[in-house]
C-alpha cells in the first residue's frame, strides 16, 4: 500500500468518525413508525470495507468505536473483525440496561455478510435509543478483511469469568504491574517473554477458557492471535485493558 494510499484511508476514517456516525436517517418526525421507515441502505449510509479495515489496523482508533458483528456464533467464531464483539440477532434483543446505558451515545458499526442483513438489527437499535450507528459493507462483499478466531470481549465480561473453574485468565501486562495487582486466579504471560516455558501448563488447560487482558486490549490481541495459532481454540481477548476498565484486582 502506497504512502499517499495509507494518508487518505486515515483521512476517510477519520472523517467518518468526525461526521457520518449519527446522520444514518436524517430525516426526524415525531412519528416512531415514520421515523423507522427513514433508515435506508443507500450507498453513502455505508462504510466501506476499505474503511472499516483501516479502523481496525489503527490502535489509536480502537477506543473510538464497538464494531458489532450480528452473526451467529458459529460463523462469528470461523473469523471476524479484529476488535469486533458478537451479539447476535438473539443476544441484541435482550440487551441488558448496562450496555445500552454505556454504549447508546457511542459510535457502533455494524456487520454482517451482507450489508442488508443488518437493517432489522438498526431498526431496533433506534428504537432502544442507539444513536451513533454506522452499518459496513458485509464480508461477503469486501473480500479485504483481515479475519481473527478470538472471541471479543469486553470488561465486564471479563470480570464475570473470574473464579471459573472452566477459566484461565491470562495477564499479559508486565510483571511488575501483575505483582501490583491482578485479576484473583489470573496467570503471568509478560507478551514479551517468550512463551515456550508455559506451554506445557496452556497445554494442560487447553480445555478451559483463556481469558487475556493487558492494559488496553492491543497487547492481549497479539497475544490472543498467537495462542489462536499455536492451536488453542478457546481464547477471549479483552478490548477493556486495565487502563480503561475498573478492574477488581487484588494485591
Amino acid at each position: 500500500m502506497t504512502k499517499l494510499l495509507k494518508i487518505s484511508l486515515k483521512l476517510l476514517a477519520s472523517f467518518f468518525l468526525l461526521a457520518s456516525f449519527g446522520n444514518l436517517a436524517s430525516a426526524k418526525t415525531s412519528s416512531k413508525d415514520n421515523q423507522s421507515s427513514s433508515i435506508d441502505l443507500k450507498a453513502s449510509n455505508i462504510l466501506s470495507g476499505e474503511t472499516l479495515q483501516h479502523m481496525q489496523d489503527d490502535r489509536s482508533l480502537k477506543e473510538k468505536i464497538l464494531v458489532i458483528d450480528i452473526r451467529s456464533k458459529k460463523e462469528y467464531k470461523k473469523g471476524h473483525l479484529k476488535f469486533a464483539i458478537n451479539l447476535d440477532k438473539k443476544a441484541l434483543k435482550t440487551l441488558d440496561k448496562h450496555f445500552i446505558t454505556k454504549y447508546k451515545d457511542f459510535p457502533l458499526v455494524l456487520i454482517a455478510n451482507k450489508a442488508s442483513e443488518t437493517k432489522s438489527v438498526l431498526k431496533e437499535l433506534k428504537k432502544l435509543g442507539f444513536k451513533d450507528i454506522k452499518i459496513a459493507k458485509g464480508y461477503d462483499e469486501f473480500k479485504g478483511y483481515a479475519l481473527y478466531t478470538y472471541t471479543s470481549i469486553l470488561g465486564e465480561d471479563v470480570e464475570a469469568s473470574v473464579g471459573k473453574k472452566n477459566v484461565l485468565i491470562i495477564d499479559v501486562r508486565a510483571k511488575e504491574d501483575y505483582e501490583k495487582g491482578h485479576l484473583k486466579g489470573a496467570i503471568n504471560i509478560p507478551l514479551n517473554d517468550d512463551i515456550t516455558p508455559f506451554l506445557p501448563m496452556l497445554e494442560k488447560n487447553k480445555d478451559k477458557k483463556f481469558v487475556v487482558h493487558c492494559y488496553t486490549g492491543t497487547q492481549s490481541q497479539v497475544m490472543s492471535t498467537r495462542l489462536t495459532k499455536l492451536g488453542f481454540k478457546n481464547v477471549y481477548n479483552s478490548l477493556d485493558g486495565s487502563l480503561e476498565y475498573d478492574f477488581k484486582f487484588i494485591h
